[in-house]
């Protein structure tokens, strides 16, 4: 292959790739999307399957649950008649002090 080929295909191959990794990742938002709503959906028929949340409950609150999806914490509160969410969370953050200002505001 000579010099000038090479240099035409590595170009085209890093342009080609860009506009593929913007369709995988927005493909990725939109599967992560569809599942988070898929899991919060099953809350109504099973709600006391997520365990109280561990930073709520080190403060003695125990109302709060969590169930996690992927790389995300649904943090959600029973009510008499529903379940409401309260929060969606990225797993690697850390979010304690966050959350509890959050929720106790």
């Amino acid at each position: 292959m000579t010099p000038f080929l090479q240099s035409a295909a590595s170009t085209t191959c890093r342009c080609s790739k860009t506009p593929a990794r913007r369709i995988d990742r927005a493909a990725a938002a939109r599967k992560l999307g569809r599942e988070l709503s898929k899991q919060s959906k099953t809350l109504a028929r099973n709600s006391l399957r997520g365990r109280i949340v561990p930073e709520l409950l080190q403060q003695g609150i125990t109302e709060y649950r969590e169930i996690l999806v992927s790389r995300y914490r649904i943090i959600y509160r029973l009510h008499p008649e529903a379940v409401r969410i309260e929060a969606v969370i990225d797993a690697s953050r850390d979010f304690g002090d966050v959350l509890l200002r959050r929720i106790l505001r």
